[in-house]
């Protein structure tokens, strides 16, 4: 009858209007989510331009963890060189005191011929050998002293370098940083490029809404009813009551 299918049309009607609404609600939230990730855009970019900077000094960092490792090398052969000419002059030193010990007395032999030498010889001979120990004994002092030197540079240079390679990591890690601000700026620019048609929609929606258009076939259909029902005297607002 035209009563039941006029139940019908006003249901499908109402299912209509509550999809429209759903609708409405989805593009409300999406409007109001997309507008405030925009809002970082700015932040976002500042981050990016801070990063940039950063990642601009990684040459320079690069070169200088370069010269570093080439200079803790450099005093690394310096160490070894100084230590092995200290081993020999030690050695030197003890044959240069055993002869002297050898030569010190009055009547000692020649420590080659074994024959006694004369007094004149032997003291010629005890003050060469010991100025030549005063020799070697300076300059293994010297090089006693640059090692410790070296020690000190050494220290110095690998907290250097240790701080300048923490710097390197860290920029590798800002360089990820920066893929994912890039990555979520474009979806931001992506999401702002479609922000104007989702707002369309939604004033679209609205309008259909507080015009009631919704679902103008079954409204129409529903009318034609309203007006046969009315023609046959049926009160409809009646029957609504």
């Amino acid at each position: 009858s035209d009563v039941y299918k006029r139940q019908e049309l006003e249901t499908q009607i109402a299912v209509a209007r509550a999809r429209m609404e759903g609708e409405r609600r989805r593009l409300q939230e999406e409007i109001e989510a997309i507008t405030a990730r925009a809002a970082r855009q700015s932040e976002l970019e500042a981050e990016a331009a801070d990063i940039r900077r950063q990642i601009s000094e990684r040459p320079a960092l690069e070169e200088e963890i370069r010269a570093l490792r080439e200079q803790l090398q450099a005093l690394q052969a310096e160490r070894g060189e100084r230590q092995n000419e200290n081993r020999q002059l030690y050695q030197e030193m003890k044959d240069l005191e055993a002869r002297i010990q050898a030569i010190s007395r009055i009547g000692a032999e020649c420590p080659t011929c074994r024959r006694p030498l004369p007094e004149a010889e032997r003291m010629r001979l005890q003050r060469e050998w010991e100025l030549e120990g005063r020799r070697r004994g300076d300059r293994y002092r010297e090089n006693q002293a640059r090692l410790q030197a070296i020690d000190q540079e050494q220290s110095r240079l690998e907290a250097r370098l240790q701080e300048r390679q923490r710097a390197l990591e860290t920029l590798s890690r800002l360089e990820l940083r920066m893929e994912q601000i890039e990555q979520e700026l474009r979806e931001i620019q992506g999401e702002l490029d479609r922000l104007e048609e989702r707002r369309r929609a939604l004033q679209e929606l609205d309008r259909r809404l507080q015009e009631d258009r919704v679902a103008p076939e079954e409204q129409a259909a529903l009318q034609e009813i309203d007006a046969a029902l009315k023609a046959l005297g049926y009160d409809i607002e009646a029957h609504h009551a």
